[in-house]
């Protein structure tokens, strides 16, 4: 499989850091329904899986070095929070891991407990593929799909939270063939996959950095700000996400740019971990592997200056690096400037657009279209005008149209992949939106023929790579198995304050209209007061699923964000002006 991951890793000078001592806060009051999914069962609060590969079968696949500090954190983290880490495999290939989380799924405990995590750590090929050791690959799909209602029904209503610490290409984006192909290759979503949380350690197309000794920047974020964090009321999975992004953010000083993203697969309530904070070592995780697997433990030389990493990077952030700890809410009074426009080639939901017209109007929001039928250029030169206008606060760009997985389709049969519509609006080449909250609606009619690729496609914003250096030094590299590259001068991933509701549609392809805008319609209109997008947007992804319990179509709702404020409130001008 060496032609399939054709890379070698590259590293980056980072101020030195050291091991992570694990200390969880308790929880001071118990967060549950029905603001919050319930989350106050045991100890055990809920069931953990870990997959690690740091060792592979070909030998030109680079050994994941220091991965094995992951492991032992979040073995560490998870027992204190009051989770049962039920499982651990180490360097399984494909159908080892398959195995292994489908006995997980078959587990009693999860009759018993209120929540799931799974978390995967390996090499990654592209937006959702990660390898297994003996180089096959598997997709964050095939994973949360064997925890679906159907296939796992002891999990159905509750909270399901997969971490993926992979990378998800090597810096660039699509750069695809005209050639004809179908999508009848994707998968179409389990209708019953529900109540799902994605975390990913970095954004489409971009890499990961792992440390050779202390592991990877993301699960070492991701341990300190939740220990820190999570027992606080208000510190849900959203906003302590938020806290992350902000984490990975100190590298930028010293040019390491991660930044992860996060979505969310009907959910319809906020998560909170209520941690026990257990600090005793009895209890211990079960080890099942393929063989025993000796984890290696780091040297516990715990100097002074070892734990100097966030005062370090912080006294190099520039003033207006944009990162603040006690950020105030940034409410969004819309006004003529502020502009939503609508793309629409769905017969049947010519009547939606006239709704969504009127609901964006009374919002206060400037609208621009319908655009019907539009070809792949006419698409292109839509977003030209609509990038150029002179924006007010925030935008909205709602799409109705055919589509498959994370691709929608033009009349003329051009397939758009998200990544073109994030590199479209990132701060390089959408300035007049820069450091705006962008949000992306997409109504999606599953389509099962023919499509082309644009092969032009360069996005401006990519990270370069700098000549392998791989030891044991005070460095870190990209979690990637990347081949040497002249680039030396990285560059900022522009892909910010990014939301997308993505509805994927199977059935009628929306011949009598789109629930979504029912939903969209009902949440939206009855908005009294400031109010966090997620929220809202959670209640339309549950009035969603309670609108179609009497159809025949199968709506599936996510939600993800990429460095997203997790503050950000609509405040409609229509009660602002009462």
């Amino acid at each position: 499989m060496a032609s399939v991951i054709d890379n070698t890793e590259s590293m980056e000078l980072v101020p030195q850091i050291g091991s992570l001592i694990i200390d969880v806060k308790p929880v001071q009051s118990i967060q549950g329904p029905p603001e919050f999914y319930k989350n106050d069962s045991g100890p055990p609060r809920g069931a953990v899986f870990i997959a690690n590969y740091k060792n592979f079968h070909d030998k030109q696949i680079n050994k994941r070095r220091g991965s094995e500090k992951d492991v032992n954190n979040l073995i560490d983290f998870f027992n204190q929070m009051g989770y049962k880490v039920v499982k651990k495999i180490e360097d399984n290939d494909r159908n080892e891991t398959f195995a292994a989380m489908r006995l997980f799924s078959e587990h009693k405990i999860h009759e018993e407990v209120d929540s799931m995590i799974l978390v995967v750590m390996s090499h990654g090929l592209n937006d959702n593929t990660f390898v297994t050791s003996n180089g096959q690959t598997m997709t964050s799909q095939e994973v949360y799909e064997i925890f679906s209602d159907k296939n796992c029904p002891a999990l159905k209503h509750k909270p399901k939270i997969f971490i993926f610490q992979h990378c998800r290409g090597n810096n660039k984006h699509l750069a695809l063939s005209m050639s004809p192909i179908s999508s009848s290759g994707s998968r179409k979503t389990d209708k019953t996959s529900s109540d799902i949380m994605l975390l990913y350690s970095t954004i489409s197309g971009n890499v990961s950095y792992r440390h050779p000794k202390y592991g990877t920047l993301f699960i070492y974020q991701i341990c300190k700000v939740f220990m820190d964090k999570a027992w606080e009321s208000d510190s849900d999975l959203a906003s302590l996400m938020k806290e992350v992004e902000e984490g990975l953010s100190r590298y930028e000083s010293i040019d390491i740019y991660q930044r992860c993203e996060h979505r969310f697969i009907r959910k319809k309530k906020k998560f909170h971990f209520n941690p026990i904070a257990i600090k005793s070592n009895d209890a211990k995780e079960d080890v099942h592997t393929k063989e025993e697997v000796q984890i290696e433990e780091d040297s516990q030389s715990y100097d002074s200056d070892i734990f100097q990493m966030d005062s370090t990077i912080e006294k190099h952030l520039p003033k207006d690096h944009g990162f603040a700890e006690n950020s105030s809410v940034q409410e969004i009074m819309p006004n003529t400037k502020n502009c939503v426009l609508l793309i629409n080639n769905l017969v049947g939901c010519l009547s939606d657009m006239d709704k969504l017209k009127h609901i964006f109007t009374t919002l206060g929001y400037d609208v621009i279209g319908p655009q019907l039928n539009v070809t792949y250029e006419e698409f292109k030169e839509v977003l030209k005008e609509f990038k150029e206008k002179d924006h007010g606060e925030s935008a909205f760009i709602v799409f109705y149209r055919d589509g498959f997985s994370d691709t929608i389709v033009t009349s003329d049969h051009f397939a758009i992949h998200f990544n073109e519509l994030q590199s479209e609006f990132n701060d390089t080449n959408c300035p007049n939106l820069s450091n705006k909250p962008k949000i992306f609606i997409n109504n999606l009619c599953y389509f099962d023929g023919d499509v082309k690729y644009e092969c032009t496609y360069q996005p401006e914003s990519h990270m370069g790579h700098q000549e392998e250096m791989d030891s044991d030094s005070e460095e870190w590299v990209n979690d990637c198995n990347e081949k040497k590259s002249n680039e030396s001068i990285p560059k900022i991933p522009a892909e910010r304050d990014m939301f997308f509701v993505n509805v994927e549609m199977e059935g009628s392809r929306c011949d009598k209209g789109s629930l979504l805008t029912d939903a969209l319609n009902q949440v939206l209109m009855q908005i009294n007061s400031p109010k966090q997008l997620m929220e809202i947007m959670c209640s339309v992804s549950e009035t969603l699923d309670e609108l179609q319990e009497e159809e025949s179509d199968e709506y599936i709702c996510e939600l993800r964000t990429i460095k997203f404020p997790s503050d950000f409130k609509l405040a409609p001008l229509k009660f602002m002006e009462n």
